[in-house]
């Protein structure tokens, strides 16, 4: 394995004593003041040492950044790990320095601090790559998955904890967890093919809501074995023993239910699961591990493979701003920037065009699959989602929601529960009963939902409530988001006197809120 060893000559020290470090692992590393000798053409020279080499490494210091020729070296090198979607870059924070967006998404090594700590870090990860690549060549992995993903940026620290969890020394197990769109299955199709080679065969199975026997049948199938015609129990037990007799890594993708714990082979296989659900029982916590938005610095990095750096620079804050409209959602990151690649209006105009219902391309649609998420629900979760899309967005108070939708305590609470494990709604504040909505669930929510007959109920309630505002304003306190949008609702109803019987409401709540605070503050 070669490495390129970009630095300023400045840090030279700390990279010859790590490239020492790397000829000892029988590692080659590229250093321009050892393989550039004098004489030599040395933009040739740099450009061969580039080609040539397995990885980068950026040794990143306020030198490194004033460097030009390192500012061509990791872009170069980023170019080129974007086209082949496979990790030719990482970097060693030397010094304190700020980082390109483009490098906060890279895989990172601190040695500011402890430089030792840092060389061995960095060492034990360049072996861990070689190792994989040389594994994959002598093995010649059996691999049963989808194309590799091409927009993946970012998520370093969870593909390395997902690598010491699966493949580093015993078979183990892991779930990647998340809200619809999050990314899920992407950063897990990603860890599949980075890690390919660490296995004697790799398996997708896509599980989503269907039984496990149908899903059973498509495992046995895709690794012919067969038995077309057999029951699902045979199916399931020789689809475990061929993976059993493997070291094997099965990637379930989507489940929803726990009866496709049958489907698991057993060590040596590793077992890694994607799920909305919080937890899996078969699946410790401690290798449980949630997928969260982007984020910002990831969001500019996909813009910027689709739309390119110039543009993305001239109109950052405008990408930005969308980024942040979506709440910054994988998928609908990667969907708004494939469109605004092809869009012909002026970007800006374009990108706050840009609304749920358009947000699909030949890979993804968000609408479709924000609804798929919501009619799989029961009815009393859908009849609560959909009383949730009516207050506020910022959060609501949950027993307002369940006045709203008509649903007893019991049949609230178990609906709240359920809609929480299936990561359709956020926790805001536990004991203060306050939850929220991604904004393009609610807004798609807002589109399949009667608004009319909602918005009607959530003013009801509220006015409800309000009513015994002296006796009740702590509750009062926790709905005071929800009277705006009541009121808007009411005055466009041209009931005004109740729009402005709820205004005074509200408004004297907020002075109690405020009198009662300033009562309760201890003496200076």
């Amino acid at each position: 394995m070669k490495v390129f060893l970009s630095h300023s000559t400045k840090d030279k020290q700390f990279v010859q004593t790590l490239a020492g470090e790397l000829e000892a692992e029988k590692i080659e590393p590229w250093l321009c003041e050892v393989d550039i000798e004098l004489g030599d053409n040395f933009v040739v020279k740099i450009e061969e040492g580039l080609r040539d080499a397995d990885l980068a490494v950026l040794f990143w210091s306020p030198e490194a950044a004033r460097s030009d020729w390192t500012r061509l070296e990791w872009t170069s090198v980023t170019a080129r790990e974007i086209s082949e979607s496979r990790t030719r870059l990482g970097v060693v924070l030397l010094r304190d320095c700020a980082v390109p967006e483009l490098l906060r998404v890279k895989h990172q090594v601190d040695a500011r601090t402890d430089p030792e700590k840092g060389r061995l870090e960095t060492v034990a990860w360049i072996k861990r790559l070689r190792d994989m690549r040389r594994f994959a060549k002598e093995r010649a992995p059996v691999v049963f998955l989808p194309p590799p993903p091409h927009d993946f940026v970012g998520r370093a620290e969870t593909l390395e904890m997902l690598y010491a969890a699966l493949a580093e020394d015993d078979p183990g197990s892991a779930l990647l967890r998340g809200e619809p769109g999050c990314g899920k299955s992407t950063l897990a199709l990603k860890f599949a093919w980075q890690t390919q080679g660490a296995f004697d065969v790799v398996v997708f199975q896509l599980c989503g809501q269907r039984p496990v026997a149908e899903i059973a049948a498509e495992l046995a199938a895709k690794l012919k074995l067969g038995l077309e015609t057999r029951p699902p129990e045979q199916q399931i037990a020789a689809a475990k023993a061929w993976l059993a007799g493997r070291r094997a890594l099965l990637l379930l993708d989507d489940i929803w239910e726990n009866d496709v714990i049958a489907l698991a082979p057993g060590p040596p296989a590793s077992l890694l699961c994607t799920s909305r659900r919080r937890a899996l029982p078969w699946i410790s916590r401690a290798h449980s591990l949630e997928v969260k938005s982007f984020s910002r610095a990831e969001a500019e990095s996909i813009f910027r493979i689709y739309l390119g750096n110039e543009t993305v620079e001239k109109h950052r804050e405008v990408l930005l701003e969308l980024a942040e409209h979506v709440e910054r959602l994988p998928i609908a990151i990667v969907v708004s920037a494939d469109m605004l690649r092809w869009e012909l209006d002026p970007v800006p105009e374009a990108a706050r065009g840009l609304r749920l219902e358009r947000l699909r391309n030949e890979v993804h649609d968000v609408p479709e699959l924000l609804r798929r998420a919501i009619t799989a629900r029961p009815e009393e979760q859908r009849r609560l989602l959909n009383a949730m899309a009516v207050c506020a967005l910022e959060g609501f108070w949950l027993p307002l929601t369940m006045e709203i939708a008509g649903l007893t305590e019991a049949e609230g609470r178990d609906a709240r529960n359920k809609l929480v494990d299936a990561s359709l709604l956020r926790i805001l504040d536990r004991d203060r009963q306050r939850f929220q909505l991604h904004a393009l669930l609610r807004e798609e929510l807002r589109n399949l939902a009667p608004l009319g007959e909602l918005e009607a109920a959530h003013a009801a309630a509220l006015e409800k409530l309000f009513a015994n505002w002296e006796r009740r304003w702590r509750e009062c306190r926790e709905c005071l988001p929800d009277v705006i949008p009541a009121v808007q609702h009411l005055w466009d109803k041209s009931e005004s006197s109740r729009a402005e019987w709820l205004t005074y409401r509200g408004f004297r709540t907020g002075q109690r809120m405020g009198f009662g605070e300033q009562r309760n503050r201890k003496p200076a």
